[in-house]
């Protein structure tokens, strides 16, 4: 893997300006192509539509379980794939943020001011849980299973935890 320091001057180097260029070379865990496919419209919409998703995470109401399985539930496999992906890494953004680590270990640096505003709504625990929901339904998706259910079982442990935490 390529150091996000060189990828962001790779990046540079083919007109890319400085703060998109240090936010792919970021997200792209040391992969160039993976940096240039950043740069799309659709995949950073689909980024978007993932950190829309994450901040109602911490208080999704059963309500919210319900409506967000049947959208989620209407993405083919690698889709959710990659949504669930995006979600592993602002989970572990929130940890490393949480924590008071090195920022420059963010996967989303541009998104400092929305993982602030959650570090409140998410104990040590639930992240960790949802850490673990992430990687579980990930590993089922590989399988033949309902990709709805997947989700609303995540959801639903998501939620549950919520409620242990007040």
């Amino acid at each position: 893997p390529l150091s996000r320091v060189l990828l962001h001057e790779m990046l540079q180097k083919q007109g890319v300006d400085e703060e998109t260029a240090y936010t792919a070379a970021s997200l792209a865990a040391g992969s160039f192509g993976r940096a240039l496919e950043l740069l799309r419209p659709e995949v950073m919409e689909k980024r978007q539509d993932a950190l829309q998703f994450f901040q109602k995470l911490s208080q999704i109401s059963l309500t919210d379980v319900w409506k967000e399985s049947q959208r989620l539930g209407a993405f083919s496999r690698e889709e959710i794939q990659e949504f669930f992906s995006w979600q592993n890494m602002l989970l572990r953004d929130l940890l490393v943020f949480k924590s008071r680590a090195a920022r420059d270990r963010l996967y989303n640096p541009d998104q400092t001011d929305v993982l602030e505003s959650l570090t409140e709504e998410w104990s040590m625990t639930a992240l960790f849980a949802a850490l673990e929901g992430v990687k579980t339904l990930q590993t089922r998706l590989a399988s033949n299973a309902n990709v709805k259910l997947l989700i609303e079982q995540f959801l639903l442990k998501i939620s549950d935890r919520k409620e242990e935490a007040l």
